[in-house]
């Protein structure tokens, strides 16, 4: 976080980043109020910064500012990372389908075997430490880019931000980092065996647990989430 001392002005984008940031890892919980005033003296910034802060968040959903009422951090939307979980489990089954037929996969299955050697290293620990979700995150970006759909990454970045606000909840609360590194090693495993509907059940799987998982956290939680009725 930007402390109000720094000596150098800070820029919009680096108050965006940062407060994007906290918004994601729950220092800025979903529900809670944010003051225009209070954050001006946080990042010793102008109004008009923290405005143009406030409106980038709004587009993107992650605030909710209402007029005489206050500027507010937006819960999270159930249906909405639902919904998202929903298009990744497609989208990741169908990456699954272009790598089996690739004519060197095997370079591929290294580098996600490099990367599940990293995962391991955290296989008994608590939480979910920042260094765990790069390689999460690493993970599934490998089986995209892999597929050769690497601009897909971008077109999921910003529905995944509300997916990611939510994973680090339910995963410091309801999951084990040994359950998503199982998960992983069984698709690997299934794609060194050249068993495509084996992977794409172990995909399904891994993102169904992770599913789950969101209404367990929402009745654990639930202050923190919006329920729309169907």
């Amino acid at each position: 976080m930007y402390l109000k001392s720094n000596a150098m002005p800070i820029s919009v984008d680096e108050v965006y980043k940062d407060m994007l940031e906290r918004i994601i890892n729950l220092e800025l919980e979903p529900g809670r109020k944010i003051s225009e005033n209070e954050t001006c003296a946080e990042y010793n910034v102008s109004r008009s910064v923290i405005r143009t802060v406030f409106t980038r968040l709004k587009a993107q959903k992650l605030v909710e500012i209402y007029p005489q009422r206050g500027t507010y951090i937006s819960l999270i939307d159930v249906n909405y990372v639902n919904d998202v979980l929903f298009l990744r489990n497609a989208l990741e089954k169908e990456c699954l389908s272009k790598i089996i037929k690739l004519p060197h996969k095997e370079e591929l299955i290294k580098e996600l075997e490099k990367n599940l050697e990293q995962q391991k290293l955290y296989y008994h620990r608590e939480g979910y430490p920042d260094e765990y979700k790069m390689l999460d995150e690493e993970f599934h970006n490998l089986l995209i880019s892999g597929s050769k759909r690497k601009g897909l990454i971008d077109l999921i970045k910003e529905p995944l931000i509300h997916v990611n606000r939510w994973r680090n909840l339910y995963v410091s609360y309801t999951h084990s980092l040994s359950d998503i590194f199982d998960e992983h090693q069984a698709i690997v495993k299934a794609l060194k065996d050249n068993d495509l509907k084996l992977a794409q059940t172990h995909i399904e799987e891994h993102i169904r647990t992770i599913a789950e998982a969101s209404t367990e956290s929402s009745q654990a939680f639930p202050q923190y989430f919006h329920f729309l009725s169907e």
